[in-house]
């Protein structure tokens, strides 16, 4: 995984081969529980909520979504 705002890598290197990385910093932080985002679409428009996890950097101490 790496995190959207420094690029610190930990885990599985998608970028890389499928390569494992082990990042000075240690391993992500999940958030325990699931979090929904709906989109906001036009009036009288179905939308589908779609569900994302939520990581924490354990460099930068941010947060994002990731699929």
């Amino acid at each position: 995984m790496k995190c959207p705002h420094c690029n610190y890598k930990n885990g599985v290197d998608l970028d890389n081969k499928m390569k494992m990385v082990r990042g000075k910093h240690g391993s992500f932080y999940k958030l325990s529980n699931q979090i929904i985002m709906e989109t906001m679409g036009k009036p009288n428009e179905c939308f589908s909520p779609s569900s994302y996890e939520i990581y924490g950097c354990p460099k930068c101490m941010k947060l994002f979504m990731d699929i």
